[in-house]
């Protein structure tokens, strides 16, 4: 019987976790659970588990340094880390942890049976012929995939790659992908930096200057990065003329304040009217209620901490009275900020099945 640990605080992540799990997989695994990262030690010295799903964020021993355990006393067994965000330093973290994925609350269900599919039915050359595979299809990978999945991936072969101790293999995997990099740069035509295309031109024609994962890894996410970059800079001209793409980037930067149509056409140098017009046609609403709709997914966001006060976030946000905002978060939500707050407390992080 396979036996997966899940290590997680939150009781209802963990609960939702096991129903998954247990529903899809019956008979086949056993669920060992632990609210810290103590007790998961624990049972980790005394029981033979063959997956681990952690929480990043536990108590008495956080994930990370249960994590760097694991990877000391058990290095072949996979983990799988749950966050409730993602950032690049958390990225590099896991990275140099070693975690084989990660996936970002809340949990969807399709996600977690094929991470423990993957583990549960293959052995390790199957593993190997999964991490090949991705390289012939990292073009389309990036072209969409989320870009921490993309680094995720990557990250995992570069330390499979590293721990096989093998100068002339290692060298040929780092060609091949730089190699893979320059490709997907020339067929989508990305205008890249040179100092990029240095870093790539190095993975092909210098790749022994590279003596461990963690500074090649960081060379390659430098790379993932600009290309992630480009490749949103041209979906974007793609869907939208300058002066649109133009607004729409002066509303995020100021989405704070009290942003006005007029305003922003006299930025970007065009009449209000056309400005009204176009973005209308392109973005399918009208200024007004796309600045609106930001500002409300912004404030959903801020309800998810109980420590910020309505108030606060109302001001925050320039609605010029509590109640006013209230009034348009309820038309938009249906239910007012109160509400809300009240029901993603009770419900966590709106986990889903």
């Amino acid at each position: 019987m396979y036996k997966i640990l899940i290590v997680e605080d939150e009781y209802l992540s963990a609960d939702v976790l096991e129903l998954i799990i247990s529903r899809e997989f019956k008979q086949k695994v056993k669920i060992i659970r632990a609210d810290n990262g103590l007790k998961a030690k624990q049972i980790i010295k005394q029981s033979e588990i063959d997956l681990a799903i952690i929480d990043i964020n536990i108590p008495i021993i956080n994930g990370s340094e249960l994590c760097k355990y694991i990877r000391i006393k058990k290095n072949d067994m996979p983990i799988v880390v749950i966050t409730g965000d993602y950032n690049d330093k958390l990225a590099e973290t896991l990275f140099k942890l070693e975690v084989n994925e990660y996936f970002v609350k809340p949990v969807r269900t399709q996600i977690i049976v094929k991470i423990i599919n993957k583990y549960m039915n293959k052995d390790k050359e199957e593993m190997r012929k999964d991490q090949e595979d991705f390289w012939s299809n990292l073009g389309n990978e990036i072209m969409k995939s989320p870009k921490p999945e993309v680094i995720t991936k990557v990250s995992s072969y570069i330390n499979y790659i590293f721990k096989q101790k093998e100068t002339n293999y290692i060298m040929k995997e780092i060609t091949k992908l730089g190699l893979k990099f320059a490709e997907i740069i020339k067929n989508n035509r990305l205008n890249v930096s040179d100092s990029i295309l240095k870093k790539i031109n190095d993975m092909i024609e210098h790749p022994f200057i590279y003596k461990d994962a963690n500074g090649f890894m960081l060379q390659a996410s430098n790379i993932i990065n600009e290309i992630f970059d480009r490749v949103y800079e041209n979906e974007n001209n793609n869907n939208f003329n300058e002066y649109t793409q133009e607004a729409i980037e002066y509303v995020e930067k100021n989405i704070k304040k009290n942003i006005t149509l007029e305003e922003v056409a006299k930025n970007i140098n065009i009449t209000p009217h056309y400005l009204s017009k176009i973005f209308k046609k392109e973005v399918g609403v009208n200024f007004v209620t796309y600045v609106t709709d930001r500002k409300i997914d912004l404030a959903k966001e801020m309800l998810a901490d109980k420590n910020i006060p309505i108030v606060n976030i109302s001001i925050s946000l320039a609605f010029k009275q509590p109640n006013y905002f209230s009034k348009v978060f309820k038309k938009k939500v249906g239910v007012t900020p109160s509400e809300y707050r009240e029901r993603y407390l009770k419900n966590k992080s709106h986990i889903k099945i």
